[in-house]
């Protein structure tokens, strides 16, 4: 349907499945379809989804950006862009690597508070005064770690610290 998001339809609508990849299997050449699931912890999990050609995965991959108002061409092979329920998707064509690739990062539907990071256990509460004294005092924060570790979790969170009049940069290096 033009709504959903073809075979990785029901990967988008699992609340639990927090990455959607592809990857290339170098003993077979086929393409898989790779997901983080909250559920089963940080690593890869294959999925059954498997292309067993560049030219179908590079029909999703168009797909997927038309779908998010964007193209991706032979001249244009590179695509980050945001879906319509606010996912990230970078995808690149074969131009640009040794296979078509793209990965969507879900963001959460509720964003975790402050206090709810702290009663979880992830934040203590010492560090989420530091964090608040540091907002309040206009002073720079970095936030860094590894895949999956919570960086975009914690920056949802503090932002309900920061005053609505405050001017908030973020620099990100993604692997996309």
């Amino acid at each position: 349907d033009q709504e959903g998001w073809r075979e990785l339809d029901v990967l988008m609508k699992d609340k639990w499945v927090e990455e959607i990849d592809v990857s290339m299997d170098r003993e077979t050449g086929n393409h898989v379809v790779r997901v983080i699931h909250k559920k089963y912890g940080k690593e890869w999990l294959d999925t059954n989804l498997i292309y067993k050609s560049s030219e179908e995965l590079t029909e999703l991959i168009r797909f997927m950006a038309s779908r998010c108002g964007q193209q991706i061409t032979v001249t244009n092979p590179v695509v980050e862009a945001i879906t319509p329920e606010g996912h990230r998707i970078a995808a690149s064509l074969r131009e640009v690597g040794d296979a078509p690739y793209f990965t969507i990062r879900k963001f959460p539907e509720v964003v975790f508070s402050v206090t709810e990071l702290i009663n979880y256990g992830t934040l203590s509460p010492l560090i989420a005064a530091y964090l608040w004294t540091l907002i309040e005092a206009r002073r720079f924060i970095m936030i860094i770690g590894g895949m999956a570790t919570g960086k975009t979790t914690l920056l949802q969170a503090l932002t309900s610290m920061i005053p609505s009049s405050a001017k908030i940069v973020t620099i990100e290096e993604t692997p996309e």
